[in-house]
This record gives C-alpha cells, structure tokens and sequence, in this order.
C-alpha cells in the first residue's frame, strides 16, 4: 500500500493512484490524485485505507466504462444464443418468428457493442473538450465485435477444432499402435500442431492440400521425404478418424497421394548418397569391435545381435526370463520395442552354444546385461536409449573405416545379409527378424507356425575366426557397469 503525498502548491495530502496503461491513453494522464482532506500527516495517514478504495473503485468504474469485461460482456451474447437455440421457429403469416428476432440480435450484437464503446467515449468531458477517440479505444471497440462474430459463427455454425479431433483419435486409436510408432505419430502431431499455432490455424476446415504442402515444406525442409511421408501417414490417420469418428460427414483426401521421394531432402533436391545409407558390419569390423569394446559387457551386447539379428534396444531389453534352453537349444524371446510383428522367438544357431552357456551361466537381477546399475532411468526405454548412445560413442572411438555409417543395428543388417547369402527364404528371414510380411497370401493368410525357423537359423554362417571370438570367454571381467 503507498502513502499520502503532498504535491507542490497544495495544501492537503492526497492520494496518488497510478493508472492502468490503458486507461492513461484515455485519460491524458500517468495518476489521478485525490484529496485527504487534511493538512496533517496523522491524520491523513488514518484516512489513506478508506479513501484508498474508494479511488479503487473509481478506476474500476472508469475501465468498465472505457474498457468493459469482454468475457463478462460476452456473457450476455452466450444468453441470447442459448435463447435462440430454443426459440419456436414458428410464425404468423407476414411477421417474424421468435428465432428470426433473436438471430437478427445474435447477428447485430457485435457491431452494437463496437459502437456503444465509442459513444461511450464521445459523451465523456474529453471528447467534448475536442480530443480525438484515443486508439485504444478504438481497438477495444474493433476487437469486441470480431471476438463476438467469431463466437456467434462458432455458435451458430458449429466447426470442428483441430485439438479436438486429435485428443479423439489419442483416445481410440492410441492403444492399438506398438509404442515407437505412437511416439513417432505424436512427434509429427506436435509438430502440426506447432505450425497451426505459427499460422493462427485452429479448424479442421481450415487445412487444404496447399497448407498441408506448405506444413511439410516448411516443417521438414532438409529432411529426407521418407521422413515426411511418415509423419503424413501419421496425420493421415487423424483425419480420417474426423470421419470415422462422427466429427465430419465426408472422408477428406487433404493428406494423400502428396509422394514425396523417400530419398531425396524436402526443399532442396538433394538425393541421398548411397554413402549416406547404413551400412553392415563387416568381419573385420565384428573382430576390431568384439576385441576392442571396453567395457566387455558391450561386446556381448553386440554378439547377442550377431546370432539373434535383435534391435540393440531388443537387445538390451532382455530379461533372464527371456531366455530358455529347450530340447533343440536356447531361444530368445525378443521384446519387439518397435511392431507388433517384432515380438517374436527366435532360435540360436547350435554353433553359439558355448556363448548362450557362458552367458546364462549366472544368472543375478532383472537384467541380462545389468548396465549402470547405479543410474536411475525414467523409463526402460530411456534406459536403453542411453546404453545404445554409449555404445555407439565407444564404437566411433575405435575409428574404424565405415564407422560414420555403421551403429548397433549394422550388426541386424550383418546377420539378415548372412541368412539371404545361405538362400533363407525372405519370408522366414521377416519371421526371424519382425519385419511385417505384406504379401497377401505370406503375410495375411500364414503366420508361419510350421515354418522350421531352426534349421533357418542354423544355416547362419561366420567364417571361423569369428565364430571363435563370438563364442570366446572375454578375457577381462564382466559385469555391471
């Protein structure tokens, strides 16, 4: 709370009450002051929390009359809207039905508004003494009646938000889809969502062809067209759920048939260089890797993939429970982290035994690779999300020659290299690897229970030195990291 002040050339104390930003455009002035009443400093001290809210009250007065509520105000529209949605639509011969009289009102009530916020300034003593209608009030008056017609049309004309839409599809479809395509759905929604806010985009109706072209084209602008053309299949489904789900009547088409080249960059034409594209470990590369990856425990991570053609994240995943040894040999059961079609058991080559036997050997934890036990991770993924960067850092230390183009999934790349070279049909390669089988009568009508993935895996062959190291006892301890 201030205090009294005495201005040069008065008498009395007074109150000194700053204004509103606002309200000085109207007002010609920073403060308004008023009196105390008295001379004395006591006294006016005494009568400052009184006169204080009666000044309080003044200026409150002051911005409902120059500046009134619009949510308040607004209020009033929301009434006569509801009123006409109930309105009797019937009428006399020659005369105006009830909703025709509070329609015409719902139309007018915006310019209404603008206009008495004017007048209102125009019967104030400034305006009389020839100032202008100050601009604030001007844009206060303008952006009453475009905030009104835009909640009569909402309210009249119902549109379907874009927000709305999406947090439906969240709800209906989210659950059917396997985790990493979710994330990767949301990761493009965001980025939509993102870019309408840029452009004051908020309906459904509001996105044609050319904005989704300029969305991508802006948004990806750089990026490979296979990385569009997954956040369009994305977004593609959140339209079509517009329809399915009873938002819109007409399926729309705004997000098909756009095709953008898988390997050539959005804006720029740029074609990805086959030098750009993942490349498999090479035996030379498996022996430096399993030979030189400090700590050890990342070597087994990697011979793992070299036997099961697992994703590292599948990988790392493990659990003991993951793990049987059966009549045939050991299986693993892979996780899938990333398909539905990718949670699968695979079996491992006879020749790995040795490895299987020394790594099941004690069994101690959650984890069958039981990395930075001391780190606490929000989630499994992010945990191996981490231990994948690590891997990869310590493997580009080693500078080998393809390493810029070489990760934990080359060694996937080396195994399925391997089974295609021992003449594996590529229908049970997709079976040992999940990788969806899209062939009609393969993929929808078999799901290879009968197919001997045994003897498939079986024909997985490395030459025998490398055989030797994958199968090796590391010669340094193994252990949590």
């Amino acid at each position: 709370m201030g205090k009294p002040v005495k201005r040069p050339g008065k008498n009395n104390y007074e109150i000194q009450y700053p204004l509103p930003q606002k309200l000085r455009q109207v007002m010609r002035t920073s403060a308004i002051y008023r009196s105390l009443g008295t001379a004395d400093l006591s006294t006016a001290k005494k009568l400052y929390p009184v006169r204080l809210a009666e000044v309080q009250a003044e200026v409150t007065r002051l911005l409902a009359k120059h500046f009134p509520d619009d949510q308040n105000v607004l209020q009033e529209l929301q009434d006569l809207v509801t009123a006409y949605k109930g309105a009797d639509d019937d009428a006399e011969p020659g005369s105006l039905s009830e909703k025709d009289i509070l329609l015409d009102l719902v139309s007018e009530w915006g310019t209404k508004q603008r206009l008495k916020r004017i007048e209102a300034f125009k019967a104030s003593p400034q305006h009389k003494a020839g100032e202008p209608i100050p601009v604030a009030i001007r844009q206060a008056a303008n952006e009453i009646q475009v905030q009104a017609e835009r909640f009569a049309n909402d309210a009249l004309n119902p549109r379907t938000k874009i927000d709305t839409i999406t947090e439906s599809w969240r709800k209906a479809n989210g659950p059917k889809l396997s985790v990493s395509t979710r994330e990767e759905y949301e990761r493009a929604i965001k980025r939509f969502s993102d870019w309408c806010a840029r452009q004051q985009i908020e309906y459904y109706d509001q996105i044609t062809r050319r904005k989704v072209r300029e969305f991508v084209e802006e948004t990806y602008h750089g990026k490979m067209g296979k990385t569009a053309n997954l956040a369009l299949s994305g977004l593609r489904g959140v339209w079509k759920h517009a329809m399915t789900g009873g938002f819109v009547e007409e399926k729309s088409t705004v997000w098909d048939d756009h095709e953008y080249p898988d390997h050539i960059r959005i804006g720029t034409g740029e074609i990805k260089a086959e030098a750009d594209e993942e490349a498999p470990f090479s035996f030379e590369d498996i022996e430096t890797l399993l030979t030189k990856l400090d700590p050890p425990l990342f070597a087994d991570v990697l011979r793992l993939s070299l036997v099961t053609g697992g994703r590292s994240a599948e990988i790392t995943a493990l659990e003991w429970k993951h793990i049987t040894k059966e009549e045939d040999g050991y299986w693993v059961s892979l996780p899938g982290t990333k398909t539905k079609s990718a949670r699968r058991r695979v079996p491992i080559p006879v020749t790995f035994t040795p490895l299987m036997e020394r790594l099941t050997s004690k069994p101690s934890g959650r984890w069958v690779f039981p990395f930075y036990p001391k780190l606490v991770f929000e989630t499994d993924k992010k945990r191996h999300s981490y231990i994948n960067k690590e891997f990869n850092r310590k493997r580009r230390n080693l500078n080998m020659p393809n390493g810029k183009r070489q990760g934990l999934h080359s060694a996937r790349r080396t195994y399925i290299e391997l089974l295609e070279g021992a003449d594996v049909a590529v229908g049970t390669i997709k079976l040992l690897v999940g990788h969806k089988r899209h062939d009609i009568t393969i993929g929808r009508y078999t799901k290879g229970q009968y197919v001997d993935l045994r003897a498939a895996s079986n024909k997985l062959t490395y030459p025998s030195n490398i055989v030797t190291i994958i199968n090796a006892t590391n010669s340094k301890k193994i252990g949590p990291l």
